[in-house]
């Protein structure tokens, strides 16, 4: 029953390095104690020449290159700018005008290799001397390096003994072994860096043989080490009998494409990359994250990805400058004109990026300009490691600064950045790969692409011994705030690969999840690529609330809640809070992990729709009143979620009574009954969702569902 009424209710890596209490001391004393910087470093005048001269097609970073490779030498150059060689040949992306068929030509031509394609921008290999000449081409909008990635596990060296039980054991699947559920006629994809000691770890029995293998800009299978291989031990034990495929890769945004776009053709269902990186927008739309989205819907292949290490050596503020000093302000530093970096070994890479990419992330267009220099203190004084000073001019720029500089392994060093042409206070993340510890940290927004893209399955980790969260493992949300990570997977499992025995970090993680989705997926073979990753959202055991924790995602992994495949849940049944039965014009029984996507959004949609409690807090016992309004008449469903994640539809279910006038005010109950609030304490949501049509909610089309959602707190 509807009623109407006056007035509406009104009313969220590189290396594992353990930290040591001396050692946080230390970072915190070099910040505290630094002078005051009144002057940043200048740019030397043949550099600032560099940038005001030559084509501004052509990135600033590659002008740098080509001017200064011939007197520093092209590796010692490209090392210092963050520039991927593939030999002697720079690794780049080049952005075409309208068809990319000349230019493929004439990048050949020029004594190059075309690497991969996608939609105008052809990845390619290319001499220096000819970077100019293509820079000049009317074809050719911007040339610029291609992004880097690192792969997400600790350092790789061989030792002997361990075993891989562990992750099958803290996942629960071994009864799904025993059930007959091993992966079988199942395709993942591998891709990585390097498999080093493959063929060894093969005769041992811990790996199969791979179904087919491919290397994509290595001249050795190896590539960059035994990451790989490890990936794939741990793959094997959690799905025995699922194909493999290994695709080597380069660590750059073509090679990781092409490697892709083969697995594609050898028609594996999911991809597992415990890879990522930190040089593209958080939020979904950078060049890596669009093509895992689109070769997602297109093909169904699911993409498990490694959420990250970043969570202990990451910052996230603003580009403001509230003091006027000319630097960017360092929110939560006892000294905010700096950032704090403790080296965890010879080399750190620090990773600037701010949300300024313009209309078109993929031809990034800023004037947002910021500048960084790296400081070592010493005698009360700091003298300058290096700078990163990048112009930001228009057309071609890209907002994101990189300092590689070589340092003292446990090492204090102090990041400034300078706002040099700031007009808003845009986000901005520092993320430093080979600290030990920085210091402030943020963990919340430190997931990298392609984790962030919005079909990839990103997996934090949990250390296998104790079952908490990695201090490493990067949260999210991403930077339009969505969930990630989606699940969490053990890491920390014994190998004998790595030199102390365990294999750390979310590349660990990741490849439980994808042998995990492997299992899921032979009980269900014709589970589609949404379907597949809500039946892995929902096999979980919670971990807290996913938002706004945004850590462990809806839970770790769990094969005691996956079922037959007969139920309504299709191949996973769950607890009590695994389906919710909707009204039959939002598809009736409904995964929760479909309703949590919803819910995450916040309120948006095609239309406007609000709901409003009474108040910020209730007592239990409370009496609670719910507004709702609507700018367009359309079927709604109210849901009430507690503060453990419990789903219940409050509006009615019959046909007559689910729908909702434009403009009117509504207020439920409806019968001068009241709604009292119950336990458990904690934070609950309502959550109203409207549909101008009868839109079922597991079928994949958002865009046309208009969402909003209350937050309120109850206490004992």
């Amino acid at each position: 029953m509807r009623i109407r009424v006056t007035a509406l209710l009104l009313c969220l890596a590189a290396g594992i390095v353990r930290q040591a209490p001396a050692q946080r001391a230390d970072l915190t004393r070099a910040l505290e104690g630094a002078p005051r910087l009144s002057r940043f470093p200048v740019t030397d005048r043949q550099t600032k020449a560099i940038f005001e001269s030559g084509n501004l097609k052509i990135s600033p970073e590659l002008r740098l290159l080509v001017e200064q490779s011939a007197s520093k030498g092209l590796s010692t150059t490209a090392k210092g700018l963050g520039i991927p060689l593939e030999g002697r040949m720079v690794s780049v992306e080049l952005v075409a005008e309208n068809n990319t068929d000349a230019l493929r030509s004439r990048v050949r031509a020029a004594g190059g290799r075309v690497v991969a394609e996608y939609n105008n921008v052809v990845f390619a290999d290319v001499p220096p001397s000819a970077i100019e000449s293509l820079g000049a081409r009317q074809d050719v909008s911007q040339i610029r390096p291609q992004s880097t990635y690192q792969t997400r596990g600790q350092s790789e060296r061989a030792a002997p003994g361990g075993t891989l039980a562990e992750g099958v054991i803290a996942s629960k699947v071994a009864d799904l072994h025993r059930r007959g559920i091993t992966g079988k006629g199942v395709k993942i994809g591998l891709l990585d860096f390097g498999f080093a000691k493959y063929d060894e770890v093969m005769q041992a029995g811990r790996v199969p043989r791979p179904a087919a293998q491919n290397a994509f800009g290595q001249q050795s299978f190896d590539g960059m080490g035994i990451h790989g291989t490890a990936c794939a031990e741990i793959i094997h034990a959690m799905a025995p009998d699922a194909e493999i495929y290994l695709a080597l890769s380069a660590p750059h945004t073509g090679g990781m494409i092409q490697a892709a776009q083969w697995l594609e053709t050898q028609g594996v269902q999911i991809i597992s990359a415990s890879v990522g990186g930190h040089l593209d927008p958080h939020n979904g739309t950078g060049l890596l994250d669009q093509f895992v989205d689109e070769m997602s819907q297109k093909t169904g292949i699911l993409w498990v990805v490694a959420a990250g290490n970043e969570g202990s050596s990451h910052w996230m503020g603003t580009t403001a400058d509230r003091d006027g000093d000319g630097l960017i302000d360092i929110t939560g530093s006892p000294n905010p004109q700096f950032l704090g970096i403790q080296a965890g070994g010879k080399q750190i890479d620090v990773q600037i990026v701010w949300d300024s990419w313009g209309a078109n992330p993929l031809e990034p267009s800023t004037t947002e300009d910021v500048d960084a220099c790296l400081f070592k203190p010493a005698n009360g004084k700091i003298e300058s490691v290096g700078c990163s000073t990048l112009p930001q001019q228009g057309a071609g720029s890209a907002p994101r600064e990189r300092i590689v500089a070589d340092v003292e392994p446990g090492g204090v060093y102090l990041l400034a950045l300078k706002a040099t042409h700031i007009t808003r206070a845009a986000k901005i993340h520092v993320v430093v790969e080979g600290a030990m510890r920085i210091e402030p940290m943020v963990k919340g927004g430190s997931i990298g692409s392609p984790a962030s893209s919005h079909t990839a399955l990103a997996v934090g980790a949990v250390d296998v011994r104790n079952d908490n969260l990695e201090a490493y493992s990067s949260n999210g949300p991403t930077d339009d705030e969505r969930l990630k990570p989606e699940v969490s997977a053990p890491d920390a499992t014994s190998t004998p690969l790595y030199s102390n025995g365990r294999f750390h970090g979310t590349s660990a993680a990741t490849p439980h999840t994808a042998g995990f989705a492997a299992l899921v997926k032979q009980m269900n073979p014709r589970i589609g690529r949404e379907r597949l990753e809500q039946a892995i959202e929902q096999a979980v055991r919670p971990k807290g609330d996913p938002v706004p924790n945004y850590a462990f995602g809806y839970g770790h992994i769990d094969g005691s809640k996956v079922g037959s495949g007969d139920g309504p849940g299709g191949a996973v049944n769950v607890s009590d809070s695994g389906m919710v039965q909707l009204p039959a014009a939002f598809g009736g029984p409904t995964p929760v992990a479909v309703l949590e996507k919803l819910r995450q959004v916040g309120s948006s949609g095609p239309f406007e729709v609000k709901v409003v409690t009474g108040k910020p807090t209730y007592q239990v016992g409370d009496g609670i009143r719910i507004g709702m309004r609507t700018a367009e008449d359309c079927f709604y469903v109210l849901l009430h979620r507690d503060a453990n994640g419990h789903y219940t539809p409050v509006s009615p279910r019959g046909a007559e009574e689910n729908r909702l006038r434009a403009g009117e005010k509504y207020v439920l109950p409806t019968d001068g009954t009241v709604i009292r609030v119950r336990p458990p304490a904690g934070r609950e949501q309502f959550i109203l969702i409207c549909s101008k049509r009868e839109t079922p909610l597991s079928g994949g089309r958002a865009a046309e569902i208009a969402v909003s959602t209350v937050t309120y707190e109850v206490i004992q």
